[in-house]
């Protein structure tokens, strides 16, 4: 629950070697159908009116180097402020036309991106069987990274 985040020590420096990082499930605007969540209000479950203020204020106080997020579909909305924050972000959708995906940020001031390699599937990396055939559907999830 973002509203009750408690930030993690902030502001370290390059010179004592520590990062701090800090990753949350923000729950895709996507998924929010009232019958997903019966027992909650629906103006809680709003993105523009709710949701967007809560999930951007609680980054600002964790002061995170490294932010990386889970279901991310407003992905305008949550660039567009970790910019002005001074983080460089890369998003990836979900494969399997999910309408979400994850977003990585990481402060300008202590990284640089050399480079970037996005892994589209995992599922691809599923235990499988001499036949080919995935042996533990526990890791068939559409994930990324």
């Amino acid at each position: 629950n973002m509203d009750h985040a408690t930030p993690f020590p902030s502001h370290t420096t390059a010179s004592n070697g520590q990062i701090s990082v800090c990753t949350y499930n923000i729950l895709a605007a996507s998924y929010t159908f009232n019958k997903n969540y019966p027992y909650c209000d629906k103006q809680y479950l709003r993105w523009k009116s709710h949701r967007r203020h809560l999930v951007l204020s609680n980054l600002s106080k964790l002061h995170c180097d490294i932010i990386c997020l889970q279901e991310v579909d407003k992905v305008y909305d949550i660039q567009c402020y970790l910019h002005g924050q001074g983080y460089i972000s890369l998003y990836q959708q979900r494969p399997n036309r999910k309408a979400d995906g994850l977003l990585i940020a990481f402060k300008r001031s202590k990284f640089e991106l050399d480079s970037s390699i996005y892994v589209s599937d995992f599922n691809q990396l599923s235990p499988v069987d001499a036949a080919g055939d995935t042996t533990d559907t526990a890791f068939i999830q559409n994930n990324i990274g």
